[in-house]
């Protein structure tokens, strides 16, 4: 995911509205403000995903397909998050607005992103990750579901998931700044 530096300006030149996007919908959703930062990082993640898409030969601006993607993908999270409040207690513990797998219609260039950032964790976390979210074909499990799977006591799979995700969260967040900033 490699942005032009026209694509870095355009990434530059909307960051801030697709923010006021995702703060305005958060706030209107009435979502616990944990949940405001990890908004505003997919609105970031969903400009940049936009810009890489646009094709000027549809004939819409721009600013169209940011507003239109960014609003789509706050609306989906915010329906996952209120759907994880009633779910918490089947999952086994409190969900993370980023760690929630969401569907996408169709390829996403996000899941070669993905799948290039899961090279970089340890095979178990790896195994852990693709257990809970369902990404080797099967459907997404609990924890409490994947330490059985794995014959492990609850904890192990669930330190190795918050350990692979921050990692994963911190290698993201250092390309990204580095693309776009």
């Amino acid at each position: 995911m490699k942005l032009t530096a026209e694509q870095q300006e355009v990434v530059l030149e909307y960051k801030a509205y697709v923010r006021q996007i995702a703060f305005s919908l958060w706030e209107w959703a009435h979502i616990p403000a944990k949940y405001l930062q990890d908004m505003r990082s997919e609105a970031e993640l969903t400009l940049c995903m936009a810009v890489l898409d646009f094709k000027p030969d549809k004939g819409y601006p721009i600013k169209s397909k940011i507003i239109l993607d960014v609003k789509r993908r706050m609306f989906k999270l915010i329906k996952e998050v209120q759907h994880s409040f009633h779910n918490e207690s089947e999952l086994g513990g409190k969900i993370v607005l980023s760690e929630i797998v969401l569907d996408y219609d169709g390829y996403d260039p996000m899941l070669d992103v993905l799948g290039e950032l899961m090279t970089y964790i340890t095979d178990n976390q790896r195994n852990v990750i693709e257990l809970r979210y369902g990404l080797s074909g099967q459907l997404p499990m609990s924890i409490r579901e994947v330490a059985k799977v794995l014959g492990k006591v609850k904890s192990v799979p669930e330190v190795a998931e918050k350990r692979a995700i921050k990692h994963m969260r911190e290698l993201y967040q250092e390309r990204t700044n580095n693309v776009v900033a």
